[in-house]
This record gives structure tokens, C-alpha cells and sequence, in this order.
């Protein structure tokens, strides 16, 4: 053994093999409890959109980022990606909790295009909350979605062609705020403010 040709796959290659498949494992388990913790999530909010009262049981505290008036979290998925999507987003303001809502996208829903939809819902309701004076507001924004945050900020090209008109809208949505502050935190901040 350990010779390539009729005898197969060197040890080496094998033991690798091994190790990317429990690197992928570990990958789809942490997925299996994300998506399960987001059903939980819709499952306690019931169908359809719901805002969970400022201050109610599970609300996170949340500083507004210095130099921001407002601060939307946001985080989206999709079970099965595609699958049935959702999502939920929060709002803090100087006087704390704007808004917490869960979002649900129906099915054939990919995780990107969920994250996209529920930073639009996000920024749509908060324009209309702010009307005339969404021009003087500063808005930070954080996602735990590199992908969004990367293409959002226009380092990343949005190459996907159902994610581009999404991407158009959230950064015309953003144009209409004084000024923006668009960044990527880590899941555990998402998990913190949004339960999921």
C-alpha cells in the first residue's frame, strides 16, 4: 500500500478525506441548529409579521453606535436553501427599541435572498417611521452576512442575477438615509438582539 494506481487512494489521501468530511459534518450540524433555533423563533412569534413590543420578554438591550441615530440588526435564512424563507430584523434609536419583527419570504427562498430581503424590509420600515427627516439620519447597519455587508459596502461584485436587483434596492434604500455605516459582527450579536 501507499502507492496510487490499482491500489486506490494513498492513507494521506484517506485520512484527509476524513477530515474534510468532519469539517463539513461540524458545518451542517451548527446549520441543522441555526435553522431549528430560527423555527423555534417563527414557531413563538406565530405566522406573519410581528413586532415584539420594546422592552417584552427576550428583548436585547442595544447601544446605538456612536455618531448613529438609528441601529438596524438584521439576520435571514432559509430552511433547505432553497427553502421557506424568513427572517427578522431590529431597530434601536436614541430612545431604545424602534422595532423588532420576524418576516417570512414563502418558499424557493435562498439564504442570500432572505439576508437582502430582511435588511429591505428593515430600511423600508424605517424610512417610513422616519419620513421626512430620513435625509438627516445616520443609520448603522450590522449583519452577520459577509456576503451582503461585503457587496452592500461595493467591495464584493454581485455577481448572482436574482440577488442584483435586491442589492440595487437596498443600496437605494440606504441613499436615502444623512449617511451609513454598514458592518459585518460576528453571530453571536445577531443571536443576542434578534433570538436567532
Amino acid at each position: 500500500m501507499g502507492s496510487k494506481g490499482d491500489e486506490g487512494a494513498t492513507r494521506e489521501e484517506l485520512l484527509a478525506i476524513v477530515r474534510d468530511l468532519r469539517a463539513f459534518a461540524a458545518v451542517q450540524e451548527e446549520r441543522i441548529v441555526r435553522q431549528e433555533a430560527a423555527i423555534a423563533a417563527l414557531q413563538r412569534r406565530g405566522k406573519g409579521a410581528a413586532d415584539r413590543p420594546a422592552g417584552g420578554k427576550g428583548a436585547a438591550t442595544v447601544s446605538v453606535p456612536e455618531g448613529a441615530d438609528y441601529l438596524i440588526t438584521f439576520d435571514g435564512g432559509a430552511l433547505g436553501n432553497p427553502g421557506k424563507g424568513y427572517g427578522s430584523y431590529h431597530v434601536a434609536g436614541p430612545d431604545g427599541t424602534v422595532v423588532h419583527r420576524g418576516l417570512e419570504f414563502g418558499e424557493a427562498v435562498t439564504n442570500n435572498q432572505a439576508e437582502y430581503r430582511t435588511l429591505i424590509g428593515a430600511l423600508e420600515d424605517l424610512k417610513e417611521r422616519l419620513g421626512e427627516n430620513v435625509g438627516k439620519m445616520t443609520v448603522a447597519i450590522r449583519g452577520d452576512s459577509q456576503l451582503v455587508v461585503q457587496q452592500i459596502g461595493g467591495r464584493w461584485k454581485v455577481r448572482n442575477a436574482e440577488l442584483q436587483p435586491l442589492h440595487r434596492r437596498a443600496v437605494e434604500l440606504i441613499g436615502a438615509f444623512g449617511r451609513a455605516d454598514v458592518a459585518w459582527h460576528g453571530r453571536s450579536n445577531s443571536v443576542r438582539v434578534l433570538g436567532h
